[in-house]
Order: structure tokens, then C-alpha cells, then sequence
């Protein structure tokens, strides 16, 4: 897969993930919440091709439990914790884009996972 390609297609894991945490609240309770966790789980040894895509994913991770209002709050925060202030969360904060729209984030994900 060529780097535009891969880098596209962790922008559309991404955002997908981010989609799903920005929908409701994640804690143990919820189914949501542990369907969350293992999709995030699942790509957890994939090697991002951007930085800025691995600090991202660390983000995500870290913010389970939060309320998806202070979702992108708490992740801009973790960024800058990691050493990484300049995250662009605009790029991740946007709805999926049209390829994610007509492909389900398993199928994504799958693609990512087949594609290191």
C-alpha cells in the first residue's frame, strides 16, 4: 500500500474511532464501551505511519471513561502531556469521510491490520 494510501486510511480508522467515542459516554456499563475498547485493542501493536496518528490512537486510549463533551478536551490535554501540543484535531474531530461513510470501521480496521 503506498504511504498516501496507509496514511488515508489510519486518518479514516481515526476518525471512525473518534466518531464512536464522540457518541455517547464511555464507561464499563455500556456495551459501547467494551466494543470500543476492543476495536482500540485490536489495533494496538499496528505501527502508525505518522506520529501524529500514534499520539492520536495513545489519546484515544486514554480517554476512556470520558463523556464525549470533554472528549477532544482531555485528548488535546493527553497530547501535550506526551509532548505533542500541535496535534491538528480538526483533521480527526471531522465527521468520517465519505470512504468511511460507505465502509464500516471493522472493515477499516481490517484493512489497516492487513497492511502494516
Amino acid at each position: 500500500m503506498a504511504e498516501t494510501g496507509r496514511t488515508d486510511l489510519e486518518i479514516a480508522v481515526l476518525r471512525g474511532l473518534i466518531s464512536r467515542a464522540a457518541g455517547g459516554a464511555w464507561s464499563s456499563a455500556t456495551d459501547d464501551a467494551g466494543e470500543l475498547g476492543a476495536l482500540l485493542g485490536g489495533i494496538a501493536s499496528h505501527l502508525w505511519a505518522d506520529e501524529e496518528h500514534r499520539v492520536v490512537y495513545g489519546c484515544l486510549r486514554s480517554a476512556q471513561g470520558l463523556r464525549k463533551t470533554r472528549l477532544r478536551e482531555e485528548m488535546a490535554a493527553e497530547a501535550t502531556r506526551m509532548g505533542h501540543p500541535d496535534v491538528d484535531w480538526d483533521l480527526y474531530f471531522q465527521p468520517p469521510s465519505s470512504e468511511s461513510d460507505d465502509t464500516d470501521l471493522l472493515e477499516l480496521i481490517r484493512r489497516l491490520k492487513n497492511n502494516p
